[in-house]
């Protein structure tokens, strides 16, 4: 009975890593402001094109504000996912701390990036909660 139940603990402690590595890190935030998105730019077309219907505003450890609404999100290591709200189902790597690239959702195809453009008492913040 003994050695079975150290198997067991073996096999969940290897579940759990396996999950944590999966997770690529930590739990974390994004740092709070506006998050100002843009399709890609190029040579022939100048910097980033504004793709504002992607904007929002995180407005504390784990919520954001759209102009639809507010909803959380989950940060572990370099992966963001909208768990609820109105980009639900959206995810994002980050590329720095203030430069997120939405890799599911509607505008990952378009490579839609979002930029922390300000401090959270910019656009989206008269709404309330």
């Amino acid at each position: 009975m003994l050695r079975t139940s150290t198997i067991i603990l073996a096999g969940i402690a290897s579940v759990c890593a396996a999950a944590l590595h999966a997770h690529d890190g930590r739990l974390d935030v994004i740092d709070r402001g506006y998050y100002a998105c843009e399709t890609p730019g190029d040579a022939e077309i100048g910097p980033g094109i504004a793709a504002s219907e992607y904007d929002f505003l995180v407005i504390s450890a784990s919520r954001y504000r759209t102009p639809d609404g507010t909803g959380s999100y989950l940060r572990t290591g370099d992966k963001v996912q909208m768990t609820s709200g109105p980009k639900k189902g959206e995810a994002f790597e980050m590329k720095g701390e203030r430069f997120l690239e939405m890799t599911v959702g509607k505008g990952a195809e378009l490579g839609i990036r979002c930029i922390r453009a300000g401090a959270p008492g910019l656009p989206l913040s008269a709404q309330r909660d």
